[in-house]
């Protein structure tokens, strides 16, 4: 739960009880020269509570970014609650009307109907000053002063009532919006654990499988030959686990050299012969493109020994105007493009890059072509996806 939105009762609450207290206390003193009596309390206080209950009610439901239900009804009473006991109670409950501001604010739609009606109680005051200047009743500057006095009321109790409400909501945005930038970093660190360990293990389970295999087939006829393979899974199988740990803590960064030394020797290994193709000429990817396509081509190799009978596998590589091309070939295709999630995921992939996937069936040959820009553009490997299984 969003922790701004538990405080915004007691925040809302405070302020509401703060700006009670004056004419609450006003009403029940009364006025030492006579002009208002005193009221009793037991009269006032419901009167207020009811206020500052509706008030709280609105404001807690502008947090949540709504109205609340049967809103017009309860505006009508809150005015009824200032309003009726005004002229019985005299001008002691008239700063009871800052609620009837605040409120208007909060409610009304749009925000100039809501200025305009809260701007009513401080013309109605303001127009008792002028009224009361005309009678006699007070001096130029005694209603100058308290015209000033009312105007500057009016505006810092608005601003308080109504701005808790809205400070709340805008604190509950902020917190929702963190927890959304912390779910998606938590969603992305998933998505690259997901992916390089399917890399990672795809490919070097596949290596342990293949030295295995070889290894029985080798035990009678040729037994030294057969302890060096069993000594290479033992030695994949440290490496793994190393390997393992350094995904884990982040630490591991493909580059597309090592890829592609790892690429010939695995598929050598299991009897496939490779053909590197690299273009010397144009400039090397970098960055984000390079570990792309480094996973590229970890993963394809891991496909070929999975899903393929291939002979002979092609990888070459190219730049030309600023855009990368790989292109993966092998003669042992057994599916067509669309068999599985890999390539999904790979498309997945290339797209924060700017770059694009496809897959061809040609006869017996299986054709995979990655196209990225040498440079990738600035943040691209926030959106990368992981490549599924």
């Amino acid at each position: 739960m969003i922790a701004a939105r538990h405080r915004a009762p007691l925040l809302i609450g405070a302020t509401t009880v703060l700006f009670l207290i004056a004419p609450t206390l006003y009403t029940v003193t009364g006025d030492p020269s006579g002009a208002a009596a005193a009221v009793p309390w037991e009269h006032v206080l419901p009167v207020a509570a009811a206020i500052g209950a509706l008030h709280v009610h609105h404001g807690l439901a502008v947090v949540r970014h709504r109205r609340p239900r049967g809103w017009p009804l309860s505006g009508l009473v809150l005015l009824g609650l200032v309003y009726l006991p005004l002229p019985v109670w005299g001008f002691n409950w008239a700063s009871s009307q800052f609620f009837v501001t605040a409120s208007a604010l909060l409610l009304l739609r749009p925000p100039a109907l809501a200025v305009l009606v809260g701007a009513v109680p401080v013309v109605g005051m303001l127009w008792t000053q002028l009224v009361w200047f005309d009678a006699g009743d007070v001096s130029w500057w005694e209603a100058a002063w308290v015209s000033v006095y009312w105007g500057f009321g009016f505006a810092v109790a608005t601003a308080a009532l109504a701005g808790a409400a809205l400070l709340m909501r805008a604190l509950t945005d902020l917190e929702t919006a963190r927890a959304g930038t912390a779910a998606a970093a938590l969603g992305r660190e998933r998505q690259r654990l997901s992916r390089d360990l399917h890399d990672l293990l795809g490919q070097s389970l596949s290596a342990i499988s293949l030295k295995g295999d070889l290894a029985t087939a080798l035990a009678d006829r040729q037994p030294d030959a057969a302890r060096r393979q069993l000594d290479e899974v033992a030695d994949l199988a440290d490496d793994v686990l190393g390997k393992i740990h350094t995904t884990i803590d982040g630490a591991e960064s493909l580059t597309l050299t090592g890829e592609i030394a790892a690429f010939t020797a695995l598929l050598e290994c299991a009897g496939i012969h490779v053909t590197v193709d690299l273009d010397e000429d144009g400039p090397a990817p970098a960055g984000d493109s390079d570990r792309m396509l480094a996973g590229v081509v970890r993963e394809a190799g891991t496909n070929v020994l999975r899903h393929s009978e291939a002979e002979t596998c092609r990888l070459r590589l190219t730049c030309r105007g600023g855009i990368t091309h790989l292109r993966i070939r092998n003669d042992g295709a057994r599916h067509g493009p669309g068999a599985g999630h890999g390539l999904t995921g790979l498309a997945e992939r290339a797209a924060p890059l700017g770059g694009r996937v496809s897959a061809a069936r040609h006869g017996h040959d299986f054709v995979l072509d990655v196209e990225v820009p040498a440079e990738p553009p600035p943040l691209a490997a926030a959106g990368q996806g992981a490549l599924p299984g």
